[in-house]
């Protein structure tokens, strides 16, 4: 290659440039970038030269250029594998930072290879391309809803809210959330979650008070204006299939309804409220309450088809833009019901009454139009049920607690729970009792936590006083379990 001329040297404010451009141009070697930037000079020697002379404005060698992709992880509670798009992984055990090394002008993204268990991460700011360290991507982790990491009860005679974190291991809750949240009420029994998580409602005696969860810790925090008044109240709550309104039984038989502000949880009367109930030519004894496909359905406690009493159930239309609630109809169900609880797919309605003779549980099919119910004769008799049927969450099993008296010559009495299959079909229990243990004590309730890792059995005192292992896909409970548990009104998990 020819000498350069005075006319083909490099101009100082080309040099300046090449170092300027060579300290921030990333995707490109430091010194190729500046050999790009010469006067007239395309190759050799020369180029080489200047080059050399600006590497340590380049930082060192003529190697690509490496930089540190990363973040922080906030909400952690188990192990959390991330991916880069360049390759490798890491894994992250606690909240904190990371980092991957990612050649300079490279694309890049950062993803979730597994999540921990129970909680879902996502990852915010994730890609780009390598241009400089980057340290702005966060991933943040929360407790799935649904998992049963966390555990709410109610103590009336306090009138708080306990939040427990649930082991794993026993179902126990063994390991307070913060101090007991109070309802700012009076005698508060039942809870309602709103099935997004986010916010809790638990009834007092003639309020309802609102608490948004977060969904890191489980602790509970008191919506603006809560409780918000509701005159004589009484549980269970229910919401429609929307989340857009709280219902809830009042004096005399009438249904209070609230619409739920969804950006705040703040409960407003929803227009027309408290609602009148037509029960039949008996006094009513309003027991139950629960909303499935657009309608509210009550349960009366006072219905005997041969005594010529209520119906036993009475169902009201949702107007779904005002949540105010019209008359739709009446249905005889089975003697004496004490509950009702809807299928998954909304086909099936289950009505359980309890009774230690003659305790029966009856199934309905449900017209997806008007709501209306048709008894399928699929009923089934159970001696000792001494209380409500309970299902597990994917409602694969009917849980029945038994406290069978004993009769004189027949046997001594026990206590048991009971687990019979369904048919998804027909909606019927299918078959025989696919799986029984006895238990030490009496129950009274069952409940079961929404991973199908556990029944919890109530006794009448009110304690939850003991857990059963429970296996979802064969109906078999493990033996009685006792953990540090919980006396409680009412329970509902996270």
């Amino acid at each position: 290659m020819a000498p350069l001329t005075k006319r083909s040297r490099l101009p100082r404010d080309r040099i300046r440039a090449c170092r300027e451009g060579s300290g921030t141009v990333m995707g490109t070697n430091c010194a190729a970038r500046c050999c790009l930037l010469l006067w007239g000079i395309r190759t050799g020697a020369w180029c080489s030269l200047v080059l050399a002379a600006s590497l340590a404005a380049c930082g060192g060698s003529s190697g690509p250029v490496t930089y540190t992709i990363g973040g922080t992880v906030n909400g952690l509670g188990g192990t959390l594998e991330l991916r880069s798009s360049t390759g490798g992984g890491r894994t992250v055990h606690a909240d904190g930072g990371f980092a991957f090394p990612v050649p300079a002008g490279t694309p890049y993204e950062v993803t979730v290879a597994t999540q921990p268990d129970a909680q879902t991460c996502t990852v915010a700011n994730g890609s780009g391309i390598a241009n400089a360290n980057v340290t702005d991507i966060t991933i943040d982790c929360r407790i799935n809803v649904g998992s049963g990491r966390f555990a709410y009860t109610t103590e009336s005679a306090a009138s708080t809210v306990n939040v427990y974190a649930v082991d794993a291991g026993t179902g126990g809750f063994s390991t307070p959330v913060g101090a007991p949240a109070a309802t700012g009420g009076t005698g508060a029994c039942a809870l309602r979650m709103l099935p997004s998580g986010q916010l809790l409602y638990a009834l007092n005696t003639d309020s309802v008070a609102a608490f948004s969860v977060d969904p890191v810790t489980g602790a509970l925090a008191p919506v603006p204006g809560s409780p918000f008044a509701a005159g004589p109240v009484s549980g269970p709550l229910t919401l429609d299939d929307s989340g857009s309104y709280l219902y809830m039984l009042g004096a005399g038989g009438v249904i209070v309804g609230f619409r739920i502000d969804p950006a705040t949880g703040a409960l407003t009367p929803v227009p027309g409220s408290p609602f009148s109930v037509t029960y039949g030519p008996m006094p009513a004894t309003p027991i139950d309450l629960t909303a499935n496909g657009g309608y509210i359905y009550i349960v009366d406690q006072n219905s005997s088809p041969m005594a010529n009493s209520n119906p036993g159930v009475v169902s009201l239309k949702i107007d779904p833009a005002s949540g105010a609630l019209s008359p739709a109809g009446t249905y005889e169900v089975i003697e004496f019901p004490w509950s009702l609880v809807f299928s998954k797919d909304k086909a099936f309605g289950y009505v359980s009454a309890p009774d230690y003779f003659s305790g029966s549980f009856g199934v309905y099919a449900v017209d997806a139009q008007t709501g209306a119910l048709t008894d399928t004769t699929l009923h089934a008799g159970f001696a000792g049920l001494a209380g409500p049927m309970a299902f597990d969450a994917r409602q694969a099993y009917a849980l029945a607690p038994i406290q069978d008296p004993g009769f004189p010559g027949v046997g001594p009495p026990y206590n048991e729970v009971q687990s019979l299959p369904i048919n998804h079909t027909t909606g019927g229990i299918d078959g025989p009792v696919q799986h029984s243990i006895i238990l030490d004590v009496a129950p009274a309730e069952l409940k079961t936590d929404p991973a199908d890792r556990y029944v919890y059995v109530r006794i009448y005192t009110g304690e939850f006083a003991e857990v059963l292992p429970f296996d979802v896909a064969t109906g078999a409970m493990g033996p009685p379990e006792k953990p540090a548990m919980a006396r409680a009104c009412d329970l509902v998990f996270y």
